[in-house]
């Protein structure tokens, strides 16, 4: 065990975090252990996260067992390998797929996944942002699925979701 792990509730290294029982089925633990960070990847003291359809409608299998695509934190922990982060660093960007989770107090992300938070941008935007706006990209920009080239018009319907409005602007 690393010495320098995080100390959850009377001194050990248990966090509480939303964990996927199936698709459409969350609960919350409180007792899972911190995730300690491997090469490339970097552990964040979590601040703000955001839920997705994705993190509530796909199976366990699919996306394993912790929820939550979004994250924002600081840098707890640098992994081997990892040079563009330090701890101190407020991040934000994807959780790691299958091993962590946004919705914890602790989460692990793979170093070429986050972004430095900018200071003028709030946590909770922060998070809010990340699976919305790489959706609205995707869609724009996308060639092979019909993505948008200059000079093209568009009609966005149903623009009062999280990807609507991100492509709106």
């Amino acid at each position: 065990q690393n010495p320098h792990s995080p100390r959850g509730r009377a001194g050990t290294s248990l966090m509480k975090c939303a964990v996927r029982l199936g698709a459409g089925n969350i609960t919350f633990a409180d007792k899972e252990p911190v995730p300690e960070p491997t090469n490339y990847t970097v552990r964040l003291k979590v601040k703000a996260a955001s839920l997705n359809p994705i993190d509530y409608k796909m199976p366990k299998m699919s996306l394993g067992r912790y929820v939550g695509c979004d994250v924002a934190g600081v840098v707890d922990e640098v992994g081997p390998g990892v040079t563009e982060f330090a701890v101190g660093d407020e991040v934000f960007g994807v959780a790691q797929f299958g091993k962590s989770g946004g919705i914890a107090e602790y989460s692990i992300c793979e170093a070429k996944m986050l972004a430095k938070k900018p200071e003028n941008l709030a946590w909770d935007k922060a998070a809010g942002s990340v699976v919305t706006y790489i959706t609205a990209y995707g869609a724009w920009t996308d060639r092979a699925k019909g993505g948008m080239q200059k000079g093209d018009a568009v009609l966005v319907i149903g623009a009062s979701g999280g990807g609507g409005v991100a492509a709106g602007h």
